[in-house]
């Protein structure tokens, strides 16, 4: 049987993270879906946990990634994936609740929507800050300029409309959901709904490259955007505040 929902899980060197998540998957109410694990190389127990889970339940299916980087491994998964929604939940992240997943897909369902947004919290040492806008369709405007706007680990996706646009592109390491959440907004169906649907891990690529992932936000944004100049300068703007507001806040010792 062809399952409702794919959820695809990134994993290199977390054994830990990926049990955590297994879990979460585990508890959730709605329960028609396949769980991809796409395991890069990894030295502590990664790989043998995957494949443990994939013996432990038929809905768990193993990957061995072959290409470099986290969107290259999105897209393994993507093209491994039979769903018709797909939602990308990586190693160490969890669903908000045990409803989390059947709230999303009666949302997709009820919207006819190409992408569901949902709100997130970060959980650790210092930070259990929940991150919720509003609910409403949104706009490739809306979404360019909100920088705790949203995160794929809690979106859900159509995956036609993703396969129509040929998943993550790779020129882009740090920042390519971004650009492709963009250009789903442009010829599709984009709403958000306030209510929190994952909890991630802080300390990832991102946040340890975060002046890195400005600067990329601001060539999708010049990309998207290059035929309005007042757009392109409030970019340059957008991102110039960011950055000083995360140079204070680490100079003062914030988190």
């Amino acid at each position: 049987m062809v399952p409702s929902v794919s959820i695809i899980s990134i994993a290199r060197n977390n054994q830990s993270g990926l049990a955590r998540t297994f879990q979460s998957v585990m508890s959730q109410t709605h329960t028609d879906w396949e769980l991809i694990l796409v395991i890069a190389p990894s030295s502590d127990g990664t790989l043998e946990l995957a494949s443990h889970l994939a013996d432990s339940d038929p809905r768990v299916i193993t990957c061995h990634q072959t290409g470099l980087g986290i969107y290259s491994a999105m897209n393994e998964g993507l093209n491994a994936s039979r769903g018709e929604y797909v939602w990308f939940l990586n190693s160490g992240d969890e669903f908000r609740d045990e409803n989390s997943l059947n709230a999303a897909v009666c949302q997709m369902k009820i919207l006819s929507a190409d992408l569901l947004i949902g709100g997130y919290a970060v959980s650790g040492q210092y930070s259990a800050k929940q991150y919720s806008k509003r609910s409403k369709k949104i706009s490739r405007l809306d979404f360019a300029f909100n920088r705790r706007g949203g995160c794929h680990q809690a979106m859900l996706f159509n995956k036609k409309k993703l396969l129509d646009l040929n998943g993550f592109g790779l020129e882009f390491q740090l920042a390519s959901d971004f650009d492709v959440i963009l250009r789903i907004i442009e010829g599709g169906k984009t709403f958000r709904t306030q209510k929190v649907l994952a909890r991630i891990e802080p300390g990832g690529v991102s946040d340890q490259r975060i002046f890195d992932v400005i600067r990329e936000k601001h060539q999708i944004r010049r990309t998207h955007f290059s035929e309005n100049i007042f757009v392109l300068f409030l970019s340059v703007g957008w991102g110039l505040a960011v950055k000083t507001k995360i140079r204070g806040r680490n100079f003062f010792g914030f988190h």
